[in-house]
């Protein structure tokens, strides 16, 4: 029998094979103060087909009442036990064990008085998490309270930086009132990148958010159809009801308008009525004496160009312990990592060296 020694290959080696999607879900909920039975959660938190996400992003506004004693002396409890609900639920629903994520020198997810910020990766990534910084950005009376603003966290995972940002930003209807809300989101943004600027130049880089692989933002943004109570009401229960999109202050400003506060970010296409304001307990619109118009308060943006492919965006219309329905969106991340660097610790050297707050 003839053998021969195989010659060495002068071939270039083969490039690695791209990783594996990453499945982001953000969920946003104004709670009203009420955190809702496992069946809410469990409608929040379910999705309806595919594997399990990789990354779970939930925020909350309202998540206690607003009050001087909820300004002042905001519950560890509570944020602890709203964890350990949602880490169970997951786990249920998806079939999978997560691990919470918190920037150094937290012991409970980050809080802002009502504004609550909870993230999980899957336990098996959580060796693979690197780079997580936490900040908050108050607007509420000039940034001089918490009823208001922003809560940030941002990290590296597998080559790909995720900034996820929930949000609260002014209410009202007026004109006046949508330009506070563009205010606010503004300084949210301007603060948020000062602020990873400096945790850079202290020895921790850290891109803007804005160019991270991903940025997601989401939360009560407030923004209001610019209609009368009566023609918003009227169109919402016909079945022409995506027609109030034409009218939708935020709708409008991702369309382009001029001093769009919003600039860079996209939204994935919204099949679901408004999810503000409802009677709580029910799926009626607000029958009060104030009869605030109905509005798509609750909105989940995105950065990240080819990068990151909307798979689903709905709310949850069967949670009804809020005034607001839950909002949900999943997303998969499609990074390619650079063929000549090693996947792990790609974009920077340190592990999770948050600024203690």
């Amino acid at each position: 029998e003839c053998t021969s020694t195989p010659k060495p290959s002068t071939a270039a080696p083969t490039a690695p094979a791209d990783p594996s999607p990453l499945r982001v879900f953000i969920g946003t909920w104004n709670m009203n103060g009420r955190h809702g039975n496992d069946q809410d959660l469990s409608c929040w938190l379910r999705l309806p087909r595919g594997p399990p996400p990789d990354v779970v992003a939930l925020g909350c506004q309202e998540f206690v009442a607003l009050s001087i004693n909820s300004m002042l002396l905001p519950s560890v409890k509570q944020r602890i036990a709203f964890e350990r609900l949602a880490l169970s639920m997951l786990a249920h629903l998806h079939g999978v064990q997560y691990t919470p994520v918190r920037s150094a020198g937290y012991d409970a997810p980050a809080q802002l008085v009502g504004l609550l910020l909870c993230l999980f990766v899957r336990t098996p990534l959580a060796l693979d998490v690197e780079d997580v910084h936490s900040e908050i950005v108050k607007t509420g009376f000039h940034g001089l309270t918490g009823n208001k603003g922003a809560i940030t966290l941002r990290l590296s995972l597998r080559g790909a930086s995720l900034c996820f940002v929930n949000v609260h930003l002014p209410a009202g209807r007026s004109a006046e009132a949508k330009e506070q809300r563009n205010a606010a989101m503004r300084e949210v943004m301007r603060v948020l990148t000062l602020n990873f600027r400096v945790a850079s130049e202290s020895g921790r880089p850290i891109p803007p958010p804005m160019s991270h692989t991903a940025c997601f933002v989401f939360g009560d943004l407030n923004y209001r159809l610019s209609l009368s109570n009566l023609e918003v009401r009227w169109r919402v229960a016909s079945p022409q009801w995506r027609q109030l999109l034409f009218f939708d202050q935020l709708t409008q400003q991702l369309g382009g308008e001029p001093g769009s506060a919003f600039d860079g970010f996209s939204e994935e296409e919204v099949h679901f009525r408004p999810t503000y304001k409802f009677d709580v307990g029910t799926n009626i619109y607000d029958s009060s004496e104030k009869r605030r118009p109905p509005a798509w308060t609750d909105r989940v943006l995105f950065t990240g160009g080819r990068h990151v492919h909307s798979e689903l965006y709905e709310a949850c219309a069967n949670a009804i312990a809020s005034d607001h329905k839950p909002v949900k969106a999943l997303f998969e991340l499609r990074h390619t990592l650079p063929h000549s660097v090693p996947a792990h610790g790609i974009l920077h050297p340190f592990k999770d060296r948050g600024r203690d707050s």
